[in-house]
């Protein structure tokens, strides 16, 4: 699972509300950093969080029923990464789910399946001083 395109839609939830805030970028690196990548891949992937591009021009056709899962659930805790999902951020997510023909429902269903898991993939480092 080191598909470009599915870390850089990660990335595009990230800047859904038109801001990158330190929390998210964090859980990026966090996320990024936890992948078994080699730094010059690792640094091409951070490159495209600066500017990712629209949902619609990525490829996520290639993607599992476990890619599709992992991205909404990861993007669901990258939205909510900085304590708030942003209307913007749910509009991308649900966008997502449609483009990985996931139905909105069984989405929100993963969404309350990956807070429960945030202690296990988070850090004190990742989290910040909340």
């Amino acid at each position: 699972m080191t598909n470009t395109n599915l870390l850089t839609a990660l990335g595009a939830v990230a800047w859904a509300d038109g801001v990158l805030r330190p929390e998210e970028a964090r859980f990026f690196a966090q996320v990024v950093s936890g992948l078994d990548l080699d730094t010059d891949r690792k640094a091409t992937i951070f490159r495209q969080l600066l500017v990712p591009p629209p949902i619609a021009a990525l490829d996520l056709t290639e993607l599992d029923d476990d890619d599709r899962q992992w991205l909404l659930a990861f993007g669901y805790l990258m939205a909510s990464a900085d304590g708030e999902v942003a209307p913007e951020e749910l509009a991308v997510l649900e966008a997502l789910a449609e483009r990985v023909e996931v139905s909105w429902e069984d989405a929100q269903r993963l969404f309350e399946e990956a807070e429960s898991i945030r202690p296990a993939v988070t850090t004190p480092w990742a989290e910040g001083d909340r």
